[in-house]
C-alpha cells in the first residue's frame, strides 16, 4: 500500500499550477485523489482554513483557491504620480492594492505602513495620502519622472515590476468596464464595493481583465458614481466616516468580519488589536507608531466582547504566531490607551499571553485583575477555574465555573464534581493533615480531594490535556485530523489524535514545564514519570470489561495488567496499540485501545518501534484500513 504524501501544501500548489481557480469541493477531491484522505474530511479542513496556511496559496472571498503569482501574471495596474510621491519615492496603495500582495523583483521596493522606521525616515507621518500605507521605492527611483506621469505596476515571473515609462495614452480599458458594471449592482445605499477582495474574484473569473494599461482605478471612480471610503468604494454622497487605523484595519475588517461571523464594530476591534500587535512584532514601538494606532481609540471598542477577545488570542498566539511578549505588550497599550470598557479584555489577553509564555503566576494575577474590572468576565472565570483545578482545589474551581454562563460544559467541570473534597470539620487549618503527610491541613488537603493518587491519575491526564486548547496546539490537532482522514469524529480516533498531540507532538512536555509547580506534590512527581511515555504494540491476553486488560508487549514479551475502565469489548488475542502510564505500582491507559488489523500488523509495529515516530505517521498507521 502506498502511504500518502506528507506535504499537502506542495501538492496543493502543484494542483493549482495545473488548473485554477478551484472550489473547496474541487480542491478536496484533487487532494484525495493524491492520497491525502477522505474528501469530506478534507472539505471540512479546507473550510476551516486548517489544511494549509501558505503565502503561495490564496483563498478568495468566494471560497475558491488560486496561486496569486498565476492569477496576477501579466496584469497591468497604473498610477498617476503626484509631486509629494515623487519627492518621497513612494506611492499610495489604492491603485496598486492588488499586485502588492506579491514580492517585488527589487528587495528595496516594498509595502511600508505608518509607524515603520522607513516610513518615518521618508517624512511620511502626517501626510494625508500616505496614511493607509505606501509602496516604497529606493531613494531616487522616481527622480526622472514628472508630476502627472503614469507608471505601470505589473507582475512578471511571480514578482512585482514597475515600468516608469508606459504608454501615457491609457483609456478606460477592461478595468473601467468591470468597475461600471459592479457600481450598477450597488442597489442599496448601504452597499459597498471592496476592490481588495472583489477584484481578486473578478480576475479569477475573467482571464482577460486588466491585461491592458488603462487609467488608474482612482481616476475612474467619478464616472462610475463612486467615491472612496478608506479602501472600499461607496455611492457618491454616502461616505460615512474618514478612514482610520491604517491599511491593515481598513482592508481586512470586512473579510475578517465574514470569516469569524462578527459585526463590523467587533471585527474592527479585533483588527485594531491585531494591527497593533503586528506593529510591535516588527519592532515598531515608537511613540509616533503607538499614537497612530490610537488616533481613534474607539476602534478598539469591539474588543470589550469576550468572543472578540478570544478571536484575538487565537489569531495572535495561534495562526499569526506572535511572541507572547508582543501580545502582552499590545494588551498593555490597550489597557493604557483604549476605552475603559476594554480593560477586562486587555487584562485577560495579557494573562493568556503570560500563560502561553509559561508564567502562570503572572497569568493568574492578570485574570484576577480582569475580574476586579468586570466580576462576570467569563474568560477570566474559566481560566481561574482551570488554575484552581490544576492545584486540585475543586471547591474553588466549582465556585468560579458556576458563576459563568455555560460553566458546566467546561472540560474540568466533571472532574471538579467528581473530586470535590470531603470536609473534615474536626481539623483546624493549622492541625496536622489527616493523610499522615506531616504537613498542616491548610497546605495539604484543605479544599482538595481525599481520593488516592491512583484514582486522581485520570484527572492529571485531563489537566495535561488542557494545553491542547492553547492556540498553537489546536493547529497541531487540525493537522493530525487531516492525517486521520475519514475516521475523524469517531470517539476512539479523536482520543488517539489528542493522545498523540499530547505525548508525541510535545504538548505534555509543555504542560510539565509550565504547570507542574501548581500541581499537588504527588501529581507533579507523577507527571515527571509520564514524560516520554510512548505508544507500544501489545497482544491482549485477557479482558476484564470496565476494569482493564492483561497484555503482552510484542517487543519485550513482558506481561502486564493495565487499568482502563473504558474498555467494554472483549479483545482477547487482538494486537493493540497502548500508551502505558505508571501510577504507583500500577499501569494505566487513558489514550484509548487501538486495535491493529492483522493485514497491517507488521507495518504498524514497525512504526511503533521507531525511536521518535512522526505524529502524523502514527495517526495514519493506526487509522488506515
Amino acid at each position: 500500500m502506498n502511504e500518502p504524501s506528507t506535504d499537502p501544501v506542495a501538492a496543493a500548489v502543484a494542483i493549482l499550477d495545473e488548473r485554477w481557480p478551484l472550489t473547496v469541493d474541487e480542491m478536496a477531491a484533487a487532494l484525495s485523489d493524491r492520497g491525502f484522505g477522505d474528501v469530506c474530511t478534507l472539505e471540512t479542513a479546507l473550510e476551516l482554513g486548517d489544511a494549509f496556511d501558505d503565502p503561495r496559496i490564496m483563498h478568495l472571498s468566494d471560497g475558491r483557491f488560486v496561486l496569486p503569482r498565476n492569477l496576477l501574471e501579466g496584469r497591468i495596474w497604473t498610477h498617476r504620480l503626484t509631486a509629494g510621491e515623487i519627492s518621497a519615492d513612494a506611492i499610495e496603495l489604492f491603485d496598486v492594492m492588488i499586485p502588492v500582495c506579491l514580492p517585488s523583483a527589487d528587495p528595496a521596493m516594498r509595502v511600508v505602513m505608518p509607524g515603520e522606521e522607513s516610513f518615518e525616515a521618508r517624512g511620511l507621518p502626517g501626510v494625508a495620502w500616505a496614511r493607509l500605507g505606501v509602496l516604497l521605492f529606493p531613494e531616487g527611483f522616481l527622480s526622472d519622472t514628472t508630476l502627472g506621469d503614469l507608471i505601470a505596476v505589473t507582475c512578471v515571473g511571480g514578482e512585482l515590476v514597475v515600468d516608469l515609462y508606459p504608454d501615457q495614452n491609457a483609456g478606460r480599458g477592461s478595468l473601467g468596464g468591470w468597475l461600471a458594471d459592479r457600481a450598477a449592482r450597488l442597489s442599496d445605499p448601504e452597499d459597498a464595493l471592496y476592490p481588495d477582495t472583489d477584484l481578486f474574484v473578478a480576475l479569477a473569473d475573467d482571464k482577460d481583465l486588466a491585461r491592458d494599461a488603462c487609467l488608474p482605478l482612482s481616476e475612474q471612480l467619478e464616472g462610475a458614481g463612486l467615491v472612496r471610503d478608506g479602501f472600499r468604494l461607496v455611492r457618491s454622497g454616502t461616505v460615512t466616516s474618514a478612514p482610520t487605523g491604517g491599511y491593515l484595519v481598513e482592508v481586512a475588517t470586512d473579510s475578517f468580519s465574514r470569516a469569524f461571523d462578527l459585526d463590523t464594530r467587533s471585527a474592527r476591534g479585533a483588527m485594531a488589536f491585531l494591527a497593533l500587535a503586528g506593529s510591535l512584532a516588527v519592532g515598531s514601538d515608537s511613540t509616533t507608531t503607538l499614537d497612530s494606532h490610537f488616533a481613534e481609540p474607539d476602534d478598539f471598542a469591539g474588543l470589550a466582547d469576550a468572543r472578540v477577545a478570544r478571536v484575538c488570542v487565537d489569531e495572535a498566539l495561534g495562526r499569526l504566531g506572535f511572541d507572547p511578549v508582543v501580545v502582552a505588550a499590545a494588551a498593555e497599550q490597550v489597557l493604557r490607551r483604549g476605552p475603559r470598557r476594554t480593560r477586562a479584555s486587555a487584562l485577560w489577553i495579557a494573562g493568556r499571553a503570560a500563560q502561553v509564555g509559561g508564567d502562570v503566576d503572572e497569568a493568574e494575577h492578570r485574570y484576577q485583575l480582569a475580574l476586579a474590572e468586570s466580576p462576570d468576565w467569563e474568560p477570566a472565570l474559566e481560566d481561574l477555574a482551570t488554575i484552581a483545578a490544576m492545584r486540585g482545589d475543586a471547591a474553588r474551581g466549582l465556585r468560579l465555573l458556576e458563576r459563568a454562563t455555560g460553566g458546566t460544559s467546561h472540560g474540568m467541570y466533571p472532574f471538579l464534581r467528581r473530586f470535590e473534597p470531603v470536609e473534615h470539620p474536626e481539623l483546624g487549618r493549622n492541625d496536622r493533615c489527616w493523610c499522615g503527610s506531616g504537613r498542616k491541613y491548610k497546605v495539604c488537603h484543605l479544599g482538595r480531594s481525599d481520593a488516592s493518587l491512583s484514582d486522581r491519575a485520570v484527572w492529571l491526564y485531563a489537566k495535561a490535556s488542557v494545553v491542547l486548547d492553547e492556540p498553537r496546539w489546536t493547529g497541531v490537532r487540525a493537522e493530525l485530523d487531516v492525517a486521520a482522514g475519514t475516521h475523524v469524529g469517531e470517539s476512539s480516533v479523536d482520543r488517539l489524535v489528542a493522545d498523540v498531540a499530547l505525548f508525541d507532538a510535545g504538548a505534555f512536555d509543555e504542560f510539565v514545564d509550565n504547570w507542574s509547580a501548581l500541581l499537588p506534590v504527588d501529581e507533579g512527581e507523577l507527571a515527571l514519570r509520564w514524560r516520554g511515555a510512548s505508544l507500544d504494540g501489545f497482544v491482549v491476553e485477557a479482558t476484564d470489561p470496565g476494569e482493564g486488560l492483561t497484555v503482552r508487549n510484542v517487543r519485550t514479551g513482558t506481561v502486564s495488567d493495565v487499568r482502563d475502565r473504558t474498555v467494554s469489548a472483549v479483545l482477547d488475542g487482538a494486537t493493540v496499540a497502548l500508551r502505558l502510564l505508571p501510577v504507583d505500582s500500577e499501569l494505566h491507559n487513558y489514550g484509548g485501545v487501538h486495535v491493529v488489523p492483522e493485514q497491517r500488523r507488521e507495518f504498524v509495529l514497525d512504526i511503533l518501534e521507531r525511536p521518535e515516530p512522526a505524529p502524523s505517521d502514527l495517526i495514519r498507521a493506526l487509522t488506515s484500513e
